[in-house]
């Protein structure tokens, strides 16, 4: 029995094309789609189109191709094919599919929810809270590596002989006595000699470096602190020390390149570049770090 033509969607396009004058053929090279497919389009084999959204756009450029309202004919394409066309009726909205009771319902969602939240606002609270103590305690827990400056090494004098210089034995070990047992020959005991005691600059800064001056391009770290003071050192990069000074010690460090400098106790350490007592890094109790290098650690040093 031959379909009504009113529901003979194929028919409907293809009055169209016709009256247009064009072929399948045009419509095809025009709208790039294979001409089999308008063909089974024409002939209201919808098996053929690869159905929902992709048949809809077949219609509109088809419907474009032949002078049809584009809109009336995808609506002519979708209540003739409603199951071809992707458009399927409204799905009830069920709120509880699985007939949980609300209050046994898992919380789980909202809990993961409400920590991805909170977490960022946790990292930055301690972050400012702790005021950069954790890199204080991570470089604390990395193995000290304290600096062992290299002394260049001095050649033994050659033998006297070879420059033709006498030969004079070395003399001969005396065993210490006690102050008191020497006395002048005026009677009187001579007090035995005192020890020099160590040297620091004006308002506690640590004095100049001692033993020989460093080589050229390194900068002498003199670090002196006055209470038990956490400090790392680095160089380009690289740990050079990192650990805990006890209060009255001194350190010397010759480092090279850009030199960072941290501090667990600011208002503790003094220190000096060079032999030259450098100002003071903060208050008591507080973590700083300073960053510097031969070009310009005269910022850091005291105004004569």
């Amino acid at each position: 029995m031959p379909e009504d033509p009113t529901q003979d969607f194929g028919a409907f396009l293809r009055q169209a094309r016709e009256r247009q004058g064009i072929s399948l053929r045009q419509i095809a090279d025009c709208t790039k789609i294979s001409l089999p497919a308008l063909e089974a389009l024409e002939r209201n084999d919808i098996s053929r189109l690869p159905g929902g959204l992709f048949s809809r756009a077949f219609v509109r450029a088809y419907a474009r191709e032949a002078g049809l309202d584009v809109e009336e004919a995808v609506r002519r394409f979708v209540a003739r094919f409603p199951e071809a066309s992707g458009e399927e009726g409204p799905v009830p909205y069920e709120p509880n599919p699985d007939h949980i009771p609300l209050d046994e319902q898992p919380s789980v969602g909202r809990g993961w929810r409400a920590v991805g939240w909170a977490l960022p606002i946790l990292l930055v609270i301690a972050y400012f809270g702790f005021g950069g103590r954790v890199h204080f305690w991570s470089e604390k827990l990395a193995p000290s590596t304290p600096a062992v400056v290299e002394q260049p090494a001095v050649p033994p004098p050659p033998p006297a002989a070879a420059q033709g210089l006498p030969i004079v034995p070395p003399p001969e070990e005396v065993a210490a006595v006690p102050p008191e047992a020497v006395q002048p020959a005026g009677g009187e005991v001579a007090a035995p000699p005192v020890a020099a005691a160590p040297v620091e600059q004006a308002g506690g800064a640590p004095a100049g470096a001692t033993g020989s001056e460093p080589p050229q391009g390194t900068l002498r770290l003199t670090l002196a602190p006055s209470e038990d003071c956490w400090v790392s050192v680095r160089a380009d990069g690289v740990s050079v020390f990192a650990g805990m000074l006890t209060a009255g010690t001194r350190r010397d460090f010759d480092v090279t390149g850009d030199i960072s400098l941290s501090v667990g106790n600011a208002g503790a350490m003094t220190f000096a570049i060079n032999g030259q007592p450098a100002r003071p890094l903060g208050d008591r109790g507080q973590v700083r770090t300073v960053r510097f290098g031969p070009g310009n650690f005269r910022e850091l040093l005291e105004p004569r």
